[in-house]
């Protein structure tokens, strides 16, 4: 019968936890917005600057000259591959034996590529990788879920138990058949399982949610600058009329003054 009175709390405790709003809230709601606040804020144009790791001696002149182009030495070869194919390196340079990693689905990598081809170190050998791009918000979703998982464990479990301390329920329960060991058991239990179906929901829900942030923010990008588009080509007109005003205006006072001087 212990199986029985364990899994009676273990179905309270669940049911419980459904009709705390509080909780819900908390465990399913607030890691929502959490990713879709950080998907619009960090979502935007280009970096302006690119990164450019070097391995072996770093040259000086030429391509490594170049402006808004950050160079840094490297020192494990692997390591720093694995960057360039998550596109968090643009460009990874080996001087010793004359070759580059370039990711081929990144505009930035491009855009070296071609400045290296043109720069007096043109002899560099390629090497090419491939990867898919790592946004911050992929990065962001593991720490959401981790918070979550520890407050879920704290608040679930320790502080349900000093709640139905404070409320008298402890006592009640030693006038059941239920053990301490059983109470505990299902607490924990229940705990563990809402936490991995959150965690699952959270995880795989998001996954919509960030591309609809990155949309958005890219959206919200998009139209500021066809703003400033407008704006710039509403500039230029009002100039060109004003030029032609200016213009039709002399031409008109030369014509008058030269039919009076036809008159005089």
């Amino acid at each position: 019968m212990m199986l029985k009175r364990l899994f009676a709390v273990f179905w309270a405790r669940n049911k419980e936890f459904l009709r705390d709003r509080a909780a819900m809230g908390w465990n399913l709601i607030f890691p929502f917005l959490i990713v879709a606040g950080f998907a619009f804020a960090f979502t935007g144009g280009p970096a302006p600057m690119y990164k450019v790791g070097v391995y072996g001696p770093m040259p000086k002149g030429g391509f490594f000259a170049t402006d808004y182009v950050k160079f840094f030495a490297v020192k494990n070869l692997d390591t720093t591959i694995v960057k360039v194919e998550r596109h968090q390196l643009d460009l990874l340079l080996d001087t010793t034996h004359q070759r580059y990693w370039v990711n081929s689905k990144s505009p930035h990598g491009y855009f070296l590529e071609k400045l290296l081809h043109d720069s007096p170190q043109a002899g560099y050998r390629k090497q090419v990788v491939s990867g898919r791009q790592i946004r911050y918000v992929d990065w962001l979703i593991a720490g959401v879920i981790g918070m979550n998982v520890m407050f879920s464990a704290l608040y679930g479990v320790g502080y349900v138990i000093v709640r139905y301390r404070k409320n008298g329920v402890l006592k009640r329960l030693k006038a059941t058949p239920l053990s301490a060991i059983e109470f505990l058991t299902a607490q924990v239990a229940s705990r563990l399982w809402l936490i991995l179906a959150v965690a699952a929901v959270v995880l795989f829900g998001t996954k919509k949610l960030r591309n609809i942030g990155g949309d958005l923010g890219g959206a919200v990008h998009k139209f500021r600058k066809s703003m400033k588009e407008g704006e710039e080509k509403a500039a230029q007109q009002s100039e060109k009329l004003d030029d032609k005003t200016t213009g039709t205006t002399i031409e008109g006072e030369a014509t008058h003054e030269k039919d009076e001087k036809d008159k005089v």
